[in-house]
C-alpha cells in the first residue's frame, strides 16, 4: 500500500527517491513475461536494479508472476514504483509529471496495470493508475480533499480502491474510496459514529471492498458491497477491535488481526467469512499461544492465509495456514516441499497469489538483512470443503493470555 501495517492504521506517510520514466522498458517486459509455468518449488530473490540499492515489495500479481513496490533508480535519494518479473528483474515504472517519488501498491491479475501513489509537484500523495499503453492516470481527490492513495486494483485493472482525505491540509476525514473510470472516486463513507476509514483490498471482479474503519467501540475491519455498504467485522471474544488487511479474490474471506490494545502487543491473526464469523488463526507449533500475530494476505478462495508472528522481542516469523496444514512456520514448512532455504532465514510475508502457489516477503539472505523473496511452486491449498472449526481455527475464540 504501502499496505497498511498493523501499527500504523491511519498514518499517511511516504518516502521517495528521484525517478525517471521508463515506460518503454516496462512495456517490453509485458511482452516477454510469458505464460505462468508450473515449476518445482523454489525461492527467488527480488533484487534492486543493477548497481542500485533499496527495494520495498508490496504485492504480487494474482497470477504470482509480477511484483510491485518502490525501489531506487539512478543512484538517487528518492524511489519510484517498479515492476519485477523473474525474467526481467526490477524495472522502473516512473513518476507522475512534476513529481519526485512514487510507490506501486498493487498490480492487476496479469501485471499489466500498476496502482499506487506519488507526489505530483503540488501535493505529496496522489493516487494513480498506470499501464504500459496509457502511462500514468491521476485519480483525483474526494470533494474538499487534497490527497489520495491507491492500495489495490481489481483483476482487470478497472477498479481501484484506497484512501483519500476530505479535509484539506489535515489527516482528519480520511475516507475509503472506490474508483472506476465512469464514477471517479466514490466515497465509501465511515461506520456509524466514526470519522475515518481505509480500503486496502478489492475482490477480483471489483464488487467487494475490504479494509478497516474507526468506530466508537474500537476500530473494525469491514467488508463493503454496493448493496450492503460498510459491514463491520466483530473482534474475537474479549477483544475490542479488528483490522482487515487481506481479502480473497472471490470476496468471501477477510483476514487481519483482532486485539484489545492499541499498541499491537496482543494482536492475533483472524480469518472471517459470513458463515464462520471471526475465527482465530492459531500460532505455529513451538510459538507461544499468546504471541502477537497478524494475517497479511489470503488466497483467492480463502483457503490459504499468510501472516507474521512475533517470536521474540524484535523478530517475526512468517506463517502459512490452510485447512489441511493448520498453521506452519514457512522456515520449517518450505524445505519439506523442496524449497532450498540454504542461506535464508525468512522473517515476514506481505502477499500470496490467488492460487496460493506464490508467496512474497522478506528474509535475511547470506547475511543480508531484509532481502525480498518470491517463493513459487507451493502446493495449492486443498480442503475447501473441510469444516474450518475442525481444521485448526478456533471459532469466535480468543487465545489465552499469560
Amino acid at each position: 500500500m504501502p499496505r497498511p501495517k498493523p501499527e500504523s492504521a491511519y498514518a499517511v506517510t511516504a518516502t521517495g527517491r528521484h525517478v525517471r520514466v521508463a515506460a518503454a522498458a516496462v512495456a517490453a517486459a509485458l511482452a516477454t513475461a510469458g505464460p505462468a509455468v508450473t515449476a518445482a518449488p523454489a525461492i527467488t530473490a527480488v533484487l534492486p536494479a543493477p548497481a542500485e540499492a533499496g527495494i520495498d515489495v508490496q504485492r504480487v500479481s494474482r497470477d504470482g508472476r509480477v511484483v510491485t513496490g518502490e525501489a531506487g533508480f539512478g543512484g538517487n535519494a528518492y524511489g519510484a514504483a517498479f515492476r519485477w518479473t523473474a525474467a526481467t528483474g526490477t524495472q522502473e515504472v516512473g513518476r507522475l509529471p512534476g513529481g519526485t517519488n512514487s510507490r506501486g501498491s498493487a498490480v492487476s491479475a496479469d501485471g499489466s496495470v500498476v496502482v499506487g501513489y506519488g507526489d505530483n509537484g503540488a501535493t505529496d500523495f496522489t493516487a494513480f493508475r498506470w499501464s504500459a499503453g496509457g502511462g500514468f492516470q491521476q485519480l483525483g481527490n474526494l470533494p474538499g480533499g487534497s490527497q489520495s492513495l491507491a492500495y489495490d486494483v481489481s483483476a482487470d485493472g478497472a477498479v481501484v480502491v484506497g484512501q483519500a482525505n476530505t479535509d484539506t491540509g489535515t489527516v482528519r476525514g480520511l475516507h475509503a474510496f472506490r474508483w472506476t473510470a465512469a464514477t471517479g472516486l466514490q466515497d465509501l463513507g465511515t461506520l456509524p459514529g466514526g470519522t475515518q476509514s481505509l480500503a486496502n483490498n478489492v475482490s477480483a471482479d471489483g464488487s467487494v471492498v475490504a479494509g478497516f474503519a474507526a468506530a466508537p467501540a474500537g476500530d473494525r475491519a469491514f467488508r463493503w458491497t454496493a448493496a450492503g455498504g460498510l459491514q463491520p467485522i466483530a473482534p474475537l471474544a474479549g477483544d475490542t477491535r479488528t483490522t482487515g488487511i487481506g481479502l480473497s479474490a472471490d470476496g468471501s474471506t477477510v483476514v487481519g488481526y483482532s486485539a484489545s490494545r492499541t499498541d499491537g502487543a496482543d494482536n492475533v491473526a483472524f480469518r472471517w467469512t459470513a458463515a464462520t464469523g471471526t475465527q482465530l488463526i492459531p500460532a505455529p507449533a513451538g510459538v507461544p499461544a499468546d504471541a502477537a500475530a497478524f494475517a497479511a494476505a489470503v488466497s483467492g478462495d480463502g483457503n490459504a492465509v499468510v501472516g507474521n508472528v512475533l517470536v521474540s522481542a524484535a523478530a517475526y516469523r512468517p506463517f502459512l495456514w490452510t485447512p489441511a496444514l493448520g498453521t506452519v512456520d514457512l522456515n520449517a514448512y518450505l524445505p519439506t516441499i523442496g524449497v532450498d532455504l540454504t542461506g535464508w532465514t525468512l522473517h515476514s510475508v506481505t502477499d500470496i497469489s490467488d492460487d496460493g502457489t506464490a508467496i512474497l516477503g522478506y528474509g535475511t539472505h547470506d547475511g543480508r538483512p531484509d532481502e525480498a523473496f518470491l517463493v513459487t511452486g507451493v502446493p495449492e491449498p486443498a480442503g475447501a470443503a473441510l469444516v474450518f472449526t475442525l481444521a485448526g481455527l478456533a471459532t469466535c475464540g480468543r487465545r489465552g493470555r499469560a
